[in-house]
Order: structure tokens, then C-alpha cells, then sequence
């Protein structure tokens, strides 16, 4: 079957642009498929690009529409004939409009009646001719995250568009997109081959592009990049620092990847090695050397050049002379940083703003304080409270430095350095650094409980203010981040094993922001509150079933903790054959008693059963009490669950043979507390009516 090619042939194309717009370009592609009646597998479908162009592949694309039969009904029958059988003016205005004879019209019953209806036939037309109408949508429908317009064309791409290919069965797909009437002809590498040349098909084209010294497919691209890096690494008697994202991003920065291994002072790795590593690969795109076994940075580099050189030495010169003038201004900055200590550089927050209805740093860093101190009391860690008070104080201090002002991406890292050189205690250095962790998903997390609390006061604090003047998330927007800082709060918590409900977090780091809010506190403690709890629910769903994590985290004061242990030994005993009539029963039993406050087996009154089933369960309740009790103290949950499935024949036993809600109400009342002393027990594990069963 026939083949389409589709190539647009741009300037260069920003790397971040590249995969999105290839994904967009397939999808799309496959979407209009559908409603074309063409019949396209997804793996037949391919996409492929370098900075300079986007192909989109299709092999066995049908060359004809498949041809369609379909039923139109229109008005009732009634009113489409008269009395003679003769056609009326609405039977013949619908057959008008839809291009039919009236003679063609047919009655067919539906649910509504007896009604007039027509077959029409789609007949199929050439694929070429609906590519022709197809592509310039698809391509015009692409988004980038910035766009722009050239010369007086209108339309809008990532980038200018130089020139269009698209070929279906050898033959060219007429069409016009940005100015460009589409061709068989394309390009090569941009210096290194810019002739045009013909294309037919995919795989020649491969071979024609690799020739003109382009590679096309990313994963030969990606391939060749780590092959040189390991190479050049070897040379240098090193290895390349694994930077995945770094290789993918260059990876689309070149057609015709070569690599050049540089060096530079050795003495330049005085300098801290996350400065050394910053500018290397956040400045200048190039890949950091490290000894085999990791312990030192090696003074070398990889840099990934789009096209070969004559002389690689002269131009790994060049690369070094670029790179030694950013690491001189490192070493000055380093320098100068260190004359002052971050302990006077303290005052300097109170002229940076945090966020102008909340303060300035100096404002926030006080309250993050606060926050870190009663967490210590709430832990019961008072030997952390010195730590934590000097941590939280030093913790932003080197944002006024002139290290972070040039990296960024430093803060926290300068920070520990600087308050090693100031001679700070070791675990106030390590927190000033970790209480950023985790800055993402998949990053580290704290390895000290002091850059713990550091971290989860800080994230509490900056929650509970911007959340507190209402500037929350709201649909995809969240300028401030406020779900990474709900999710870094979370995992630590997890991680340290930290005991403390939400509601008390909340309440906490609410109170002390409370003099800069203009809504109630208890308001915006619920909505903090709430918050922390739907990220915790997203953070339980990816790792246990839905209605599990719904189910352990209940309407509760919530311990994240203890949740979470709860939630595993749920997930574990729903994997067992006894979940299943255990969860049934034990929703009935909390269904029935919904609203009621639970109660203990003293409260029930073994004078008014009438019958054995409720004294078979009021006394397996009293002796599986004594049995799970401590089991729940030590929050061993799973051996509570099995202690609890043992219930569920006596509870089967009295639903079957007593009926609740008798006329004699002392005698339905102290069935309804037998029943709520049962859901109490297993309650303290799940709200089991959120299970679905």
C-alpha cells in the first residue's frame, strides 16, 4: 500500500519544541484519520525530527476513502405523506436537502414512531485529494509555547518555514502552507551539504539525508551522542557525568552530532563542584568529566559540536576559552561571597521581597521559624530546636550573594558551602542545602530530620500565605507552585516517618501568616487543609487502588504516616479471598450506623438482647477487643485486619436472624450501639463504605 512523507523544513527549531510538535503532529494526524474513513494502525505511523525539521511518516495509508452507507431519518411519517401516499412539502424540502429524490424515501419505525428516511451513499474520493485539504490544517493546528511571524506571511510557526515536502506513492500532495507551495524536494545539512535533492520514500530518505549529512531518526542521534561521550570520557580517563536530559537536549540541537573533548584549569576545581558542573551544562550545553569511580570532577569537558572540524584541538581551545572566562567570574563571585558571613547577610532579606501582600524574606524566614519550633515540640525532638532556629535563619541568606544572584539554580547549595567556610555547625550546613529537597519529582529527599523540618516549614509557610490571600492554583495554573511545595511536604513527612496530623500543620502555619490575611483563619486553615490532604490522596492513588487511598484517609484529623501503613495493609488483605465478604459486611454494619458516634461494648446493655446472635456478637466483640487493641498500638494493621475478618461470620450471623430497627426503641437503640462498637473497631483502619466491593 501507498506511503506518505511530510517534511517542513524550518529554522532552527528551539530543542525543547521539537518532541512536543512531533507527538502533536502524530496525533493529530491519527485523529483526522478517523473522520477521513481511512484506515491507519498507530504503529504505522511514524515521527522523526531534527532542529531544522519535522517528518511525519505513514506507511500502507489506503489510496481511496472506504465507501460509506448511511440511514438519515427525517419527519414523521405522518407528516411526510398525505392521505393518498403522495410526498408533502416536508417530506420534499428534506429530501432537497439531502441531495436525494424523493422517490428514494422510505419509511422506518424507531422508538418514536414511524419515520421518513433516506440512504445516502458517501462515495470515496483519493486519498491525495484529502491530504491536499489535510495537511495545511494539521501543520497550522501545531502549538509551540512561543510562535512567531516572518516577512508579511500571517501564518504563525515555532519558527520560519523554508520549505515543504510531502509525497504520497511517489507522487507530490499539492498544498500551500506559510507562503510555501509543497514539493518532492528537500535539503541536507545546513552547512555542510544545502543542496536540494528529490524524495520518494522514507527509508531512502534516511539514507539521502545521512549522506547529506543529516541524522534524521533521535535515536540513532541519541546513540552516536552517548558513544562519543563515552569515548571522549575514556580518553580523558574519566566518565561522562549521567545527564539524560542534558543528552536529549542536545540531541536536538544538532543534525550531525560531533563530539569534542576540551580541558581547563585544574586549578579551577577549587571551586565548588556544583558551580564547576552549573556552568558547564545550565551556560554552555557541555558535558562534565568525572573520575571512573565519581569521588572528583576531572578538569575536562564534552562538547557536542553539528558539524566536524579540521582541527579539533583548536576548537576545544575555543570552547575552553568561553568556558574559563564564566568560571573567572565563579571565582571572583566565590571570592567575595565569602568576605561576608551568611549570618550578616541576614538583615539584607529584609529589603527582598517574598510576595508583596506576605512580606519580605526577612518576615517569612521569622515565621518558618516559629513553624520549625513547634514541630520539634510536636516530634518531641527539643535537641533539634537549636539547629533548626539557626538553619531557618541562615536558609535563605544566600540569595543576597553574588554566587546565587548568577546561578540561580545554586541557592542552598552556596549556602551550605558558605556556612562550611563559616565555620556553622555541620547539621545547620547540610539543612540550609536539603531544606530545597525535593526541588521535583524523582529528586532527593532530606537525609537529616533538621533540613526536614526546615524544608516542611517552609513549604507549610509559603502554602498557608499564598493560599491564605487567595492566590491558589487554579486549573493548570500555579505561578507559585504550590502543589510541588504540598507534594514536597508530603514525601518528607513519609520519608522521616514524621508523626503530626494535617489539621494541625494547617492550623500552625495559618496562625502564624494570620496578621497579613484578610479572611477568617479557620477558612483558610480548612482550605490548607484540604489541600494537603488531595495531594496526599494523588500521592496514595499511584501506588494503591482509588478507593483504597479514599477509604484510610476518611474525614479525619489526617497522619500522613499513619495513613499510609494503614492504606498498604488494606491493599494487602484486598488481595486475599476473605476481602470480599468482609468489606461487604463491614459496609453494612457502617452504612447502618453512618452518623451515629461509636461506642463501646460497655454501652451496650446485654439485658435487652432478645436473642443469640447479638449475644454471640457482643461477646466476640468483647474478646477480638482485647486481641486487636494492641495490635492497633502498635499500628501492626495487617494482624489487626486478620483479627477483624474473623467478625464477619457472627456480624453475617446477626444480620440475618435481628432486625435493627424495631418499634421497641431502647431495644433498637442498643442494637444500633452494639453495631456502631463494631464500626468503631474496624473503623480506626478504613472508612470501609468507600470501598468499592
Amino acid at each position: 500500500m501507498p506511503e506518505l512523507l511530510l517534511e517542513v523544513g524550518t529554522a532552527e527549531l528551539p530543542a525543547g519544541f521539537i518532541d512536543p510538535a512531533l507527538d502533536a503532529l502524530k496525533s493529530g494526524f491519527l485523529a483526522a484519520m478517523d473522520g477521513l474513513r481511512l484506515s491507519v494502525s498507530p504503529e504505522r505511523v511514524r515521527v522523526e525530527g531534527t532542529p531544522r525539521r519535522l517528518v511525519l511518516s505513514v506507511r500502507e495509508l489506503p489510496a481511496m476513502q472506504e465507501r460509506q452507507e448511511r440511514v438519515v431519518h427525517g419527519p414523521p411519517a405522518r407528516a411526510a405523506f398525505d392521505a393518498d401516499g403522495n410526498p408533502t412539502q416536508a417530506a420534499l424540502g428534506f429530501a432537497k436537502r439531502q441531495g436525494a429524490d424523493a422517490s428514494s424515501l422510505y419509511r422506518v419505525e424507531t422508538d418514536k414512531g414511524e419515520y421518513v428516511a433516506v440512504t445516502l451513499v458517501d462515495e470515496p474520493r483519493p486519498t491525495t485529494e484529502l491530504l491536499a485539504e489535510l495537511l495545511p490544517e494539521l501543520l497550522a493546528g501545531l502549538r509551540f509555547p512561543k510562535s512567531m511571524r516572518w516577512c508579511t506571511e500571517r501564518t504563525t510557526f515555532a519558527r520560519p518555514v523554508h520549505w515543504l515536502v510531502a509525497v504520497f506513492d511517489g507522487e507530490v500532495v499539492p498544498f500551500e502552507f506559510a507562503g510555501l507551495q509543497s514539493s518532492n524536494r528537500t535539503r541536507g545539512h545546513r552547512f555542510l551539504a544545502p543542496v536540494e535533492f528529490d524524495v520518494t520514500d522514507y527509508d531512502s530518505h534516511v539514507a539521502t539525508l545521512h549522506q547529506a549529512r543529516v541524522v534524521l531518526e533521535r535515536a540513532e542521534r541519541r546513540a552516536l551522542i552517548e558513544q562519543q561521550l563515552e569515548d571522549l570520557a575514556n580518553q580523558a580517563g574519566g566518565k561522562a557525568i549521567p545527564m539524560p536530559d542534558l543528552v536529549q537536549e542536545v540531541m536536538h540541537l544538532v543534525e550531525w552530532p560531533h563530539g569534542i573533548l576540551g580541558r581547563f584549569d585544574e586549578a579551577l576545581l577549587e571551586l565548588p563542584r556544583e558551580v564547576l558542573v552549573s556552568e558547564m551544562v545550565e551556560h554552555q550545553r557541555y558535558f562534565p568529566l568525572e573520575s571512573p569511580e565519581g569521588s572528583q570532577l576531572l578538569p575536562a569537558f564534552v562538547a557536542v559540536s553539528n558539524t566536524p572540524t579540521d582541527d579539533d584541538a583548536l576548537v576545544a581551545r575555543g570552547y575552553a576559552r568561553v568556558l574559563a572566562a564564566r568560571f573567572d567570574d565563579a571565582r571572583f563571585f566565590y571570592a567575595e561571597d565569602r568576605k561576608q558571613s551568611l549570618g550578616d547577610r541576614i538583615a539584607a532579606l529584609g529589603g527582598v521581597i517574598f510576595q508583596k501582600q506576605l512580606g519580605t524574606l526577612e518576615e517569612k524566614v521569622g515565621r518558618v521559624e516559629q513553624i520549625g519550633l513547634w514541630l520539634c515540640e510536636q516530634l518531641q525532638r527539643p535537641e533539634l530546636a537549636t539547629d533548626v532556629s539557626r538553619a531557618t535563619k541562615l536558609a535563605k541568606a544566600d540569595l543576597t550573594t553574588l554566587m546565587v544572584g548568577e546561578f540561580p539554580e545554586l541557592q542552598g547549595i552556596m549556602g551550605e558551602y558558605y556556612a562550611r567556610h563559616d565555620a556553622e555547625s555541620e547539621a545547620v550546613a547540610t539543612a540550609i542545602r536539603e531544606h530545597y529537597l525535593p526541588r521535583g519529582a524523582g529528586d532527593d529527599l532530606p537525609s537529616t530530620d533538621v533540613g526536614a523540618i526546615v524544608g516542611i516549614a517552609d513549604r507549610l509557610d509559603t502554602l498557608a500565605g499564598i493560599i491564605g490571600i487567595g492566590k491558589g492554583p487554579t486549573g493548570s495554573a500555579d505561578p507559585y507552585a504550590l502543589r510541588r511545595a504540598a507534594l514536597g511536604v508530603i514525601r518528607i513527612v513519609l520519608h522521616r516517618g514524621f508523626r503530626v496530623g494535617v489539621g494541625q500543620l494547617a492550623a500552625h502555619s495559618v496562625g502564624q501568616v494570620a496578621n497579613k490575611l484578610k479572611r477568617p483563619t479557620d477558612e483558610v486553615t480548612r482550605e490548607v487543609s484540604d489541600f494537603l490532604r488531595t495531594r496526599f490522596q494523588g500521592v496514595l492513588a499511584e501506588k494503591l487502588p482509588t478507593d483504597v487511598a479514599d477509604a484510610v484517609i476518611g474525614d479525619q484529623d489526617l497522619d500522613f504516616v499513619d495513613a499510609d501503613q494503614r492504606g498498604r495493609a488494606l491493599a494487602r488483605f484486598r488481595d486475599g479471598s476473605e476481602f470480599e465478604p468482609c468489606a461487604v459486611a463491614f459496609k453494612r454494619v457502617a452504612n447502618i450506623t453512618r452518623g451515629q458516634a461509636a461506642a463501646e461494648t460497655a454501652d451496650v446493655n446485654p439485658a435487652l438482647f432478645e436473642g443469640q446472635e447479638e449475644r454471640s456478637l457482643y461477646e466476640a466483640l468483647q474478646t477480638l477487643r482485647t486481641e486487636v487493641e494492641p495490635k492497633l498500638e502498635r499500628e501492626d494493621y495487617t494482624g489487626a485486619m486478620e483479627l477483624l475478618s474473623g467478625l464477619r461470620p457472627t456480624v453475617d450471623q446477626f444480620f440475618e436472624n435481628v432486625f435493627v430497627m424495631v418499634d421497641d426503641d431502647a431495644v433498637k437503640q442498643n442494637r444500633m450501639r452494639l453495631l456502631s462498637s463494631v464500626s468503631g473497631l474496624f473503623g480506626r483502619i478504613a472508612d470501609f463504605t468507600r470501598l468499592s466491593v
